[in-house]
């Protein structure tokens, strides 16, 4: 039996990255576009799920041990606004930047240069004496550290699929413990690994030379940090609403 319900959690996991919630390709689609190449999209990926999978594993673990504390979703208000300020903190710390060589430009201006907001935002973007990184040399990728922290937070949000998982772990012996969360998040981690790709290699179509790929990476990089801004604000409108009694469920499933 185990074993069949080990192809269970793994199957489940697979279906659970074509479903839209608050830790699948609604997530994982703005961070790929901000990559520089599908490549990159795909460890992107990868980083987010390997810290769900990671989460997913120890909470199983811990079910298998003192029953099914997580299964109550009296915790998503809580996780819906960590993971939406993780996401609106990680728009803004790749923004801040490009924000910062604009105003690098105007370092000659000797009023504005002495400004306290341009001093503060300087010391992020500014390199040399004027400090001119260059609009376009500003990178617009995501750090891979902020989309660990943010997979961390995401995993303790509930929905039906992980509460069947949390659920199965119960069944399972304590030194097993840790197998549904971890099957279910690589199953999870492959379907969105594919999404991910599909999604930002396609993104390339029509693309004529090196210098059209560049700009259309700079474009897609815009595009993600928007839609991640906006889904942060999004998730965290979703948290305080939920703390109200007033509830929107982002999964089907």
């Amino acid at each position: 039996m185990e074993i069949l319900t080990i192809f269970i959690m793994l199957g489940l996991g697979l279906v659970h990255g074509l479903v839209p919630d608050e830790h699948t390709w609604p997530i994982t689609i703005p961070y790929a576009l901000g990559q520089e190449n599908p490549k990159k999209a795909v460890l992107s990926t990868i980083i987010f799920t390997g810290a769900l999978t990671l989460v997913w594993s120890i909470l199983t673990t811990i079910v298998s041990i003192v029953g099914n504390i997580f299964l109550s979703e009296k915790y998503n208000p809580y996780v819906f606004i960590f993971a939406g300020l993780t996401m609106v903190g990680v728009a803004i710390f790749v923004f801040l930047p490009r924000i910062s060589s604009v105003m690098c430009k105007r370092a000659d201006d000797e009023y504005y240069s002495k400004s306290l907001m341009h001093r503060f935002i300087t010391r992020i973007g500014c390199k040399h004496e004027h400090g001119d990184l260059g609009f376009s040399e500003v990178k617009m990728a995501p750090p891979y550290k902020a989309i660990w922290i943010h997979g961390l937070v995401a995993a303790f949000g509930t929905g039906f699929l992980l509460v069947i998982v949390y659920t199965t772990a119960l069944t399972f012996p304590v030194y097993l413990g840790f197998l549904p969360g971890m099957l279910f998040g690589l199953g999870t981690m492959v379907s969105l690994s594919f999404i991910g790709f599909v999604v930002r290699k396609g993104a390339e179509l029509g693309v004529k030379d090196e210098n059209h790929l560049q700009k259309r990476a700079r474009t897609l990089g815009y595009i993600g940090l928007y839609l991640l801004l906006s889904l942060g604000i999004f998730m965290i409108i979703l948290g305080i609403l939920a703390m109200f009694g007033i509830e929107i469920h982002l999964d089907i499933l």
